[in-house]
């Protein structure tokens, strides 16, 4: 996952291949997403994000992540 949007380190176009091969209406840019609602400690830029393990990529993500 990106470290940060310098020093080589911003893989967003990966990401969104992704999400584009899931047929999804979302893109990330190359710096960071933002949730307004659904944030911890209280800082959009660190959002709180539900895995579906039941999903193919929500067992591989749940099956590295623990």
């Amino acid at each position: 996952m990106d470290q940060a949007d310098y020093g080589g380190y911003s893989f967003s176009k990966v990401h969104n291949k992704i999400l584009e091969a899931l047929d999804l209406d979302i893109r990330f840019q190359d710096d960071q997403v933002q949730d307004g609602t659904n944030k911890w400690g209280g800082q959009i830029y660190q959002p709180i994000i539900d895995v579906d393990t039941e999903t193919d990529i929500g067992s591989a993500y749940e099956s590295v992540t623990g």
